[in-house]
């Protein structure tokens, strides 16, 4: 028979291990935004990632920034951050169902070039525009190519089999694996040549073809017009991870050179088309979504700016294409100084301008790499309570907290390779487009980047640990089913 005692000690030893639960086996888990990452952290983001699947087709863009793709990136950046090569395996999953899903590996859909091609469609085929592909492919290739990259980057793996076997006959081992990838990713990379690519000036522009033009009236209308900075940013992605490949594949300094090349192109155009100015006392950006609007009748938002930014961070850490440092420090403030805003809020557009959102899309994170400051800013109560089932917003908070804390080499992109004179030219070059993508936002396919829905922060206390899982919560029925356990032989007692 239990006394008193026994049942005070039975309800505080159940409160006790609530206390100190780890989070429930679905949730995702942030313990502060310092410090290393912790085992708890890794644990519980390794727990997660094996109930998240792809999805079966790239329907609403599910493989470029929907949770098909959005994921795949988490575990890259987790494995990046870990070297654990069960993450590299869950990655290696979703890039083998990706490119299992690609058009001419599956459906086999017509699309307009009348053609069968190596793409993804984003749109039922059943849609007045069902036979469109375009521009956000560059963003899968890039997701697939970014597994194959971090394969390439680890050597002591290739000969090994990879541990999920080969369902889709990409490869036994960890190198076939990253040879299938990167050459599915080059027949995708010259199909987009072909048509989103000026062979002058390698520049990215939308298609001047009639079977384009007969996808609809916007389509008929944009023929020839500049890709808009977030779309170009998918693109650079794809033609830039594919280089780092071949790169360090050693098979093709041809390709790799051609790729580099489309890519400083696009590069150079947007860093022409960012109009500085001055914030207060503080040196800002402005842009437009749109290329050659040099009177920003389109202003970027928050969106699609988070993708202009996260493709040019991505270039900035290749010295090829030779980007500033300090024009990510610039960018950097225009958050901070600019976006941010005292209400603990963040401005709509890059102007400051816009309606306000609770938190920003977590690719603005990296920008913390050139201003340290940045990052608690960004990483608030908001962005915190998406990390909760997010891998990408999780990953990223931790990818930052990690090189925060000196797990990765800390130096921004090299002054030396981005900062000279010749470089400066480089980067400017090319007049703007005057009225090109009349209509912008409203005229060109669904291409938003992160969600932007304004979800309220949780009213659980992140302060401290900065727990945004199960935590305590998860063991409240161990503490009560001790409770009912006590609770019968206590009556009996007294």
């Amino acid at each position: 028979m239990y006394t008193r005692t026994t049942w005070l000690i039975a309800i505080g030893v159940g409160i006790a291990i609530g206390a100190g639960a780890r989070p429930a086996s679905a949730d995702l888990l942030i313990q502060g935004i310092d410090g290393p990452v912790t085992a708890a952290e890794i644990d519980a983001f390794e727990r997660h990632m094996m109930t998240v699947e792809p999805g079966g087709s790239n329907r609403g863009n599910n493989y470029v920034y929907g949770n098909g793709g959005k994921s795949l990136e988490g575990l890259g950046e987790m494995y990046e951050v870990t070297g654990d090569t069960a993450i590299l395996d869950r990655m290696i999953y979703f890039a083998d169902r990706m490119l299992a899903g690609r058009n001419d590996r599956s459906e086999r859909r017509t699309i307009w070039t009348g053609r069968v091609e190596p793409c993804w469609p984003n749109k039922p085929a059943t849609a007045a525009d069902g036979a469109y592909c375009g521009t956000e492919n560059g963003d899968v290739v890039g997701h697939i190519a970014f597994c194959a990259r971090l394969i390439l980057e680890t050597p002591a793996l290739w000969n090994q089999r990879v541990a999920i076997g080969d369902p889709e006959h990409h490869g036994a081992t960890y190198l076939e694996r990253a040879r299938t990838f990167v050459a599915e990713g080059d027949k995708t990379a010259a199909w987009l040549t072909t048509w989103f690519v000026n062979a002058d000036s390698k520049r990215f522009y939308l298609p001047r073809s009639p079977g384009f033009a007969a996808l609809g009236p916007r389509y008929e209308k944009d023929q020839g017009h500049g890709v808009p900075w977030n779309q170009q940013m998918m693109l650079a992605s794809g033609f830039q991870r594919l280089a780092e490949s071949h790169a360090l594949l050693r098979d093709d300094a041809r390709k790799t050179r051609a790729y580099d090349a489309i890519v400083k192109a696009s590069m150079g155009w947007f860093q022409s088309e960012l109009q500085s100015y001055r914030a207060g006392d503080r040196d800002a950006y402005k842009w437009s979504y749109a290329t050659g609007d040099v009177n920003l009748r389109y202003m970027e938002d928050a969106g699609h700016g988070g993708y202009d930014i996260w493709g040019l961070w991505k270039a900035a850490q290749r010295s090829s294409y030779h980007i500033r440092s300090r024009t990510l420090r610039q960018l950097a403030q225009t958050v901070r100084f600019v976006m941010a805003g005292s209400d603990g809020k963040f401005a709509g557009r890059v102007d400051g301008r816009g309606g306000r959102k609770a938190y920003l899309g977590s690719t603005f994170l990296l920008l913390a790499k050139y201003d340290p400051a940045l990052f608690p800013v960004l990483a608030n109560r908001a962005l915190l309570s998406q990390a909760k089932n997010r891998m990408d917003v999780a990953a990223r908070i931790l990818w930052m907290k990690h090189l925060r804390s000196g797990g990765f080499d800390a130096a921004p992109a090299s002054e030396a390779t981005g900062d000279t004179e010749a470089d400066e030219a480089a980067v400017g070059g090319g007049e703007a487009e005057l009225g090109a993508l009349a209509g912008a936002d409203e005229e060109i396919d669904d291409v938003a980047a992160e969600d932007d829905d304004e979800a309220a922060a949780d009213d659980d206390d992140l302060s401290g640990g900065c727990r945004v899982g199960g935590g305590a919560a998860s063991a409240a029925p161990f503490a009560l089913l001790l409770a009912l356990i006590a609770l019968p032989r206590w009556r009996r007692r007294s």
